[in-house]
Parts: C-alpha cells; sequence; structure tokens
C-alpha cells in the first residue's frame, strides 16, 4: 500500500514524523512524503531533519509567500501532478492549513482516499482560515482521526455518521511526539533568564489588527516586570511591530530569534507558564505541564479551557493580565510543578527523594521510645530492679487486693499507690503531675474522668490543623492531570510521587497511630505528641510566610 503524506509547515512535519516513525516499521507500505513548501522556515535544515529522525520529503513544492487563493490553487496543481504520478491508495493530511485542504480536495478529485489527522477540532469562528480548512478537509475525508472526545462529539453533532466516513478517536500525535523530542531537547545558545514565561506571538488575528497586537505587547511588557517574557519574534510579527513604531530598545521583553523545534521544546520545558495565539503550543504546553494564556478570542482545544489549564485572554491588556495573575496563583499550589522543582533540588544536593520520610520514621522511634519511659516509670526513671518491682506489686496486692494493679500498667500502679501512701516508699515516688493533670492517668481506665480527655482532644484538633497548614500549599487542583514528560522524567516523577505518597500516608497514620495510643497509654505520652504538634505548627507557618514572601518577590 502506498500513502502520500501533505504537509507544509514545521508543526505538520513534528506531527507527521510520529506516524511515519511507525509506517516505516510496517510491512507492505510505502510512505511518499510531499512539502508543499506553504512556511517557509529557516530551521528546516537538513540538519533539522536529522535531529528530528524525520525522513526528508520526496517533494518540495516550494509554494509560498502568496494569498491564500493563489497558494491553494498552485497548491492544487502540484498536488494534483504528484498524485498522478505515484498513484497511491490514500493520502495523509494534517491540522488546518492551506496545505491541508489542498491535499484532500487534490486526492479526493482524483477518487483517491483522505484520511484526515486532527479531524472535528472547532473553534467556531469561520472568520478563521483554519476552521475553514479544517471543516472542509473533513467533509471529504474517508477517514477522520479524532484527538478527543470533544472533536468527536463535533462531528456527531454535524451529522458525520450518516456521510459515510469512519470515525476514529486516536488520541493525539502531539502527545507522542512531546514524549519522543522531550528526552531531545535542546538549549538554545541564548542566555536565557531564570523562572522565564514563553510568548509567541504570529497569529494573523492579531498581527494585522494594530489594536490587538498592540494590547497583547503591552501585557506582555506588563508580565516581564516581575517574569520575564522570552519570546522568538515571528518575522512577519516583526515586520507588523516595526511599522508600529515599537520600542524594541526600551522593551522588557526578551526577543529572541526564530528557534528550533529542539530548542523551542527545551523552552517549553523549562518555562514557567505560556502565554501564545498558537493553537499547537497550546496543546504542547498542557502536554508539559504548563499552564497557558491563549491570546485568542476561542480555541480548537476547548478541553484545556473547561479543565482550567488554559485561560481565554483575548487581546485585551487587563484581560490578558488578569489571566496571568489567575494561573500565577494556580502554579503556586501546582503539584506537578513543585514536584518537578523538588525532584531537581534533590539532584542539585545529591539527596533522596525518600529522605522527606526520615522525620516520620523517628517519630515513631521516639513514640515507642517514650511509651516505655512512661509505661515503666520505675524501670526507666528510677533504674528500680525487677525483683524489687514484683517485691512493691506482692506487697500492695496483700494489703489493698489482686485489682489494684493494673495488668498493662503495674509500674504506674505501684507509682500511684506509693504517691498516695509517701511513708510506704522515697524509693518509688515520682510526682506524675503536670498543670493538674495525672500523666500517669490511662484514659481508657479513668474514663468517668473528663479530665482525662482534654489532651487527646487537643492532640486531635493540633493535628487536623498542622494537617490543614501542611496541605494547604501542595494541594492538586487536579487529579486527573496527566504527567506527559520524557521516559526519564517520568521516572523521576514515579520516583517522586512514591516518596510522597509514603510522607502522605506517614502523615495520615501517624495522628492516627497517636490518638489510638493516647486512648489506651498514659496522659504523658499524649502531652509529648501535642507538645510536638504545636511545634511543627509554629514551624511551618513560619516557613510558609518565609516561601510566601519569597514568592512575592
Amino acid at each position: 500500500m502506498k500513502i502520500v503524506t501533505i504537509v507544509g509547515a514545521r508543526p505538520q512535519f513534528v506531527k507527521a514524523a510520529v506516524v511515519s516513525r511507525v509506517l516505516a516499521g510496517a510491512e507492505g507500505v510505502e510512505e511518499i512524503i510531499v512539502h508543499t513548501g506553504q512556511h517557509f522556515d529557516a530551521n528546516m535544515s537538513d540538519v533539522f531533519f536529522e535531529e528530528m529522525c524525520i525522513p526528508k520529503p520526496h517533494y518540495n513544492l516550494n509554494i509560498n509567500g502568496l494569498g491564500h487563493g493563489a497558494m491553494t490553487g498552485q497548491m492544487l496543481e502540484k498536488i494534483e501532478e504528484v498524485l498522478i504520478k505515484e498513484k497511491p491508495e490514500w493520502v495523509l493530511v494534517y491540522g488546518d492549513t492551506n496545505s491541508t485542504i489542498a491535499g484532500a480536495l487534490a486526492a479526493k478529485k482524483l477518487h483517491i482516499r483522505v484520511a484526515h489527522v486532527e479531524a472535528g477540532l472547532r473553534s467556531f469562528n469561520m472568520d478563521m482560515p483554519e476552521e475553514i480548512n479544517r471543516i472542509l478537509t473533513d467533509r471529504i475525508s474517508d477517514v477522520l482521526f479524532c484527538p478527543t472526545g470533544t472533536a468527536v462529539e463535533n462531528l456527531k453533532r454535524e451529522g458525520f455518521e450518516n456521510m459515510g466516513c469512519r470515525i476514529v478517536k486516536n488520541g493525539d500525535v502531539m502527545q507522542d511526539a512531546a514524549l519522543f523530542y522531550a528526552e531531545k531537547a535542546k538549549q538554545p545558545e541564548l542566555t536565557i533568564p531564570e523562572h522565564f514565561v514563553l510568548g509567541t506571538v504570529h497569529r494573523a488575528e492579531n498581527t494585522d489588527n494594530p489594536e490587538r497586537l498592540m494590547g497583547i505587547f503591552s501585557a506582555l511588557e506588563n508580565v516581564s516586570e516581575t517574569w520575564p517574557v522570552v519570546l522568538p519574534l515571528h518575522p512577519r510579527t516583526r515586520g507588523k511591530l516595526m511599522a508600529l513604531n515599537y520600542d524594541f530598545s526600551n522593551s522588557k521583553i526578551c526577543f529572541i530569534d526564530p528557534v528550533g523545534y529542539l530548542e523551542m521544546v527545551w523552552l517549553l520545558k523549562n518555562c514557567k507558564m505560556v502565554m501564545t495565539d498558537s493553537g499547537g503550543l497550546q496543546k504542547e504546553a498542557y502536554f508539559f505541564g504548563k499552564y497557558c494564556v491563549t491570546m485568542r478570542d476561542e480555541t480548537e482545544w476547548v478541553e484545556l479551557v473547561e479543565n482550567g489549564f488554559n485561560l481565554l485572554a483575548g487581546s485585551d491588556h487587563d484581560r490578558i493580565l488578569q489571566s496571568v495573575k489567575e494561573l500565577q496563583e494556580k502554579y503556586k499550589n501546582d503539584q506537578m510543578k513543585m514536584n518537578q522543582e523538588m525532584m531537581d533540588l534533590y539532584k542539585k544536593e545529591n539527596m533522596s527523594p525518600f529522605s522527606g520520610c526520615l522525620t516520620s520514621i523517628i517519630q515513631i522511634i521516639l513514640l515507642f521510645a517514650m511509651f516505655g519511659l512512661v509505661r515503666n516509670p520505675l524501670t526507666y526513671m528510677k533504674k528500680i530492679d525487677t525483683a524489687t518491682i514484683e517485691n512493691y506489686k506482692n506487697e500492695i496486692k496483700q494489703e489493698v487486693g489482686e485489682n489494684s494493679i493494673s495488668t498493662n500498667y503495674p509500674e504506674i500502679s505501684i507509682v500511684k499507690y506509693v504517691n498516695e501512701n509517701k511513708e510506704k516508699s522515697d524509693e518509688a515516688y515520682i510526682n506524675m503531675n503536670f498543670l493538674g493533670l495525672d500523666l500517669s492517668s490511662v484514659p481508657q481506665e479513668n474514663y468517668k474522668d473528663f479530665k482525662v480527655y482534654i489532651i487527646p482532644v487537643l492532640y486531635v484538633l493540633t493535628s487536623m490543623l498542622s494537617m490543614k497548614i501542611s496541605t494547604s500549599a501542595t494541594n492538586k487542583k487536579d487529579k486527573n492531570i496527566e504527567k506527559e514528560e520524557s521516559k526519564e522524567v517520568k521516572k523521576e516523577q514515579e520516583e517522586l510521587d512514591m516518596a510522597e505518597q509514603m510522607t502522605k500516608n506517614m502523615s495520615w497514620f501517624m495522628p492516627i497511630m497517636a490518638v489510638s495510643i493516647s486512648i489506651i497509654a498514659p496522659l504523658g505520652l499524649a502531652l509529648y505528641w501535642l507538645v510536638n504538634n504545636i511545634l511543627m505548627i509554629l514551624e511551618r507557618l513560619v516557613l510558609n510566610k518565609i516561601l510566601d514572601s519569597k514568592e512575592e518577590a
């Protein structure tokens, strides 16, 4: 089977490369790649194809720099010539460019079956050329490969189930591309500021409208005052700004020349947030776990907006800044970002993420030590030997009765008796009173005395408060976030998640265990845990205040 793949822009090559690698390994399948040349890209040199592991196009039509009609018409003519020569069974097209619709039309006119990748996407804005391209391509395609459930539903609402085509929900090829190229990311040979926002502006609806363009860049300038904006500047956007006499020399934005895809992946992996009018970059931001402000009035990736990963801000200055502020607040509480930064810190300091469990383990050891100390005060505080303790027990049983000695806490029973009868023995006397409470009292054995519940109740309350404070800064906003990262990053993330889960389980296990013990153990043990809780609360409040001040700075 012969397949002709039609692509015209760098993002389409990235998507097509994912499928091409699969087709190359399929027996009996031959793929012919046609590059229309729609988007001239200086970064798409021979090195680009080698680094990206992308097969070079068999045909380069070199059609660019024309209006929509002229460009699409020339593409139709040239693609038809290729199809007549190659005689494929299928034509494969991607996305929503002029190359997409030209390839689909040329194939359909020749009665060649068409498969459309990224079918079913809708922005519902017919002023966008991309929207027209994707709708028309969907209508004449034989197989519609949909990246999301929403895309499938869009097609069903439009009646595609009755149009003799096949609808397939196959997932997003850009997700596969993100996973593949994340490991190949290359840092640009530029000075990139830390904690930066990645920005891109190139869409015609923004660049061709001076009011929209200046509204966007005015907002980007404001954002750059707190988080530096790194913006690879598209040549068309640069030309439009220059025509408006944009003051590049005094700009706070870090303008850089357009970068290759692998450099772009690096910027995406290392940025704090994305601000863009690109359709593809919105989606890639999600795959790399970055929040995105989309400077458009609508988006075809509505799922990202509905789930809070992407905010539509249009071109209004104030609306853009409000969206950034909202996502900055989300970022502060985003577990995914915190986990990655924590893993980086562990690497830098040569520490294991499981070291976070150490404090809980130490607490368990101290718990049993304290329990033993309070349970056997004569043995550990007074250093009285076992034989002498047995003599005390026998004497008290003879004088008071068999039930006078607790089965679980015989030494505490001896201490209580001696404290009430000081003349009996100075050796075994221990003052167990603290602020009017008998620290040797066991709630389970003295349940009628309400005072024994004061410390356990306070412990429960302080445990709840401590838990709330410790989790408030690390609470996930959405537990369904998919961490789509490289294999190496995913491995690191899994290790960190495991350690975090262990720590979290410990955080819940310790209070539950301590409360249970505080009921059956002397109050002295519960007092230890109460004091520990109070100190932890104070520590966390101070640390949170310090971290908040650093974040604001």
